[in-house]
């Protein structure tokens, strides 16, 4: 099966928990893999106003479903899919966290807002060193005027969860823990509506970028992830991940701190094209840094041109295709004209329905060439991006090389 497309979650699956940022070996397999022409899609429970790219270790994911699956966007931080909260569930969990003094925020576009118990939050956050976890003072409550929520996040004792649900059950909200236990036997969760998970956001993803679930994998490690690894065409869970994560997966793989998910990339079918370009590269270690670059150029240049080849066959027909349909309208009518002064009336229509006739194969011929050019264009963008992406990661590794 080739697949086109990985999902993976963040904390302890493409990072070991405790560490700064991705090792280098899984760092490596992702560019090739987007190099190849796959997607990548970071798969987390944060917003993407505190995604920090400094712990991606040079990765630069095409797609990220945030907030448990509530919202997916771009590479950019623009939304694609989104499932916000409504003003009933978010006043809920408001007179509810109020009412016992429970911190709450919810998880805006440009931000985290803590409408209760501000400086727990804030206190709590800065006890997660380098995690890039940060709230903003949101207790004047207003923020959801402008629009609604994604999600929320709350810190509860035990007996808080059946509380709640003996209050507003009927809302059907999905608490989710997240981190170990707090002292006093509290927890952490992540909120968001019912039905909602990073399946639902891997689904959507897949019908706006014209994939199917079947042409994804999937990586995860714990209770958040088992809706993205059941939906997935393949589910994987590391070794160190958790038992329902497991019981959800189609394949368990290694370790998180044995490049686990390294491996699921190189086994998995996501790797293709372009390896001769970059093979080239990669043995011209040695070569001074300035002949190394100029090579690099040559390379990308020589794909660029071997597209633009492939692309200017429909091109030309696309251009072409009304001018002969012009001359195949023009040419019979001369017969045509000639016949209608004798009064030769058959030959006349025969005529005309040859004139209609190649006309309309000319703009038939063209409309199709113009589709398949602008398709191949397309494609052919996206691949030579991500060419120049693996290129500058193996120049790198090559001029280290030369300077060290």
């Amino acid at each position: 099966m080739q697949y086109k497309l990985l999902a993976s979650d963040f904390d302890n699956t493409l990072v070991p928990f405790g560490e700064p940022c991705p090792r280098p070996a899984v760092v490596k397999a992702v560019k090739k893999m987007q190099a190849a022409g796959g997607k990548f899609v970071l798969s987390t429970g944060r917003g993407y106003c505190v995604i920090n790219k400094q712990q991606l270790g040079g990765i630069r994911f095409d797609y990220a479903i945030t907030n448990n699956g509530a919202c997916v966007v771009d590479r950019d931080g623009a939304i694609i899919a989104e499932h916000p909260m409504t003003n009933e569930e978010m006043y809920a969990l408001v007179d509810f966290c109020e009412d016992y003094n429970y911190p709450l925020q919810f998880n805006f576009r440009d931000g985290y807002y803590a409408y209760c118990e501000y400086e727990s939050l804030r206190d709590f956050y800065a006890q997660l060193s380098g995690s890039g976890l940060t709230c903003k003072d949101g207790e004047d409550q207003d923020r959801h005027l402008i629009d609604m929520p994604h999600a929320a996040f709350a810190c509860l004792p035990d007996e808080a969860l059946e509380a709640f649900s003996r209050k507003y059950g009927h809302l059907n909200l999905r608490f989710m823990m997240v981190g170990a236990v707090r002292e006093g036997s509290w927890h952490c969760y992540d909120i968001v509506r019912e039905g909602i998970d990073k399946g639902v956001g891997l689904a959507d993803l897949c019908e706006t970028v014209g994939l199917t679930l079947a042409d994804a994998v999937s990586a995860g490690d714990s209770a958040n992830d088992v809706g993205m690894l059941k939906a997935a065409g393949l589910g994987c869970c590391m070794a160190n991940g958790s038992d329902d994560a497991k019981e959800a997966a189609d394949r368990i793989i290694g370790d998180v701190r044995e490049d686990g998910l390294a491996d699921l990339i190189e086994t998995s079918g996501l790797l293709r094209r372009q390896k001769k370009a970059l093979l080239e590269l990669a043995e011209s270690r040695g070569l001074p840094k300035d002949t190394l670059t100029a090579l690099a150029e040559r390379l990308l240049a020589t794909e660029e041109a071997r597209n633009a080849r492939t692309t200017s066959v429909t091109d030309m027909i696309a251009k072409l295709g009304p001018m002969f349909g012009l001359l195949g309208t023009l040419i019979p009518l001369g017969p045509g004209i000639v016949a209608l002064g004798q009064g030769d009336t058959v030959t006349l229509s025969e005529s005309m329905n040859v004139a209609f006739d190649t006309t309309i194969a000319g703009v038939i011929s063209a409309a199709v060439a113009s589709v398949i050019s602008h398709i191949r264009k397309r494609w052919y963008n996206d691949d030579m991006v991500s060419l120049e992406t693996l290129m500058e990661a193996v120049l790198e590794e090559v001029t280290s090389d030369v300077e060290g």
